[in-house]
């Protein structure tokens, strides 16, 4: 093979890890729903930022998270608060260890699992810069939130949407 053509097969560094952290989260949230090591990392604040290390040349990726942390869907809500952080946590760990130049950093936002309060997060996010999210936790929520990250060039994984009509 060509190195022409092994540059054109070559995944994207940022793909890899949203995959990863993809992953991870949907692992977490059904192999270690009630996890004692989850409710010690559940955090029902409406917003957390986990800032990325960006100086001295290290590349930062922020990730956004729109989930249920109040309202009908807090227990799924704590559950995926809890795995992503750990996840973000094991991730920049790797990257640490492995001397790699990337971080990944996270905002993590409480739709109270209202369509029309994912909605106004999701936009925060987008003013933030950030442009892979995790969540919306509910069909009706994505259903509210699809059109303006379509529009916007936003790529968001729900870990726990069930409708067929959502999926891309």
């Amino acid at each position: 093979m060509t190195e022409k053509g092994a540059a054109k097969r070559r995944v994207p560094p940022i793909v890899n890890v949203v995959t990863l952290l993809a992953a991870i989260v949907l692992i977490g949230i059904l192999v270690y729903p009630s996890s004692p090591l989850i409710a010690l990392f559940a955090n029902t604040n409406s917003e957390v930022i986990v800032t990325p290390f960006n100086s001295n040349g290290k590349q930062s990726v922020t990730l956004g998270a729109l989930l249920p942390l109040s309202g009908a869907s807090l227990s799924l809500g704590e559950s995926e608060d809890a795995v992503i952080k750990i996840a973000i946590k094991g991730v920049n760990g790797y990257f640490s260890n492995s001397n790699s130049n990337t971080r990944v950093g996270l905002i993590i936002e409480d739709t109270h699992t209202n369509p029309a309060i994912s909605l106004e997060k999701l936009q925060d996010l987008a003013a933030k810069g950030v442009r892979i999210v995790i969540g919306p936790g509910t069909s009706a929520e994505i259903q509210e939130v699809k059109y303006y990250a379509d529009k916007n060039g936003i790529l968001f994984v729900s870990p726990s949407s069930t409708a067929p009509s959502l999926a891309v």
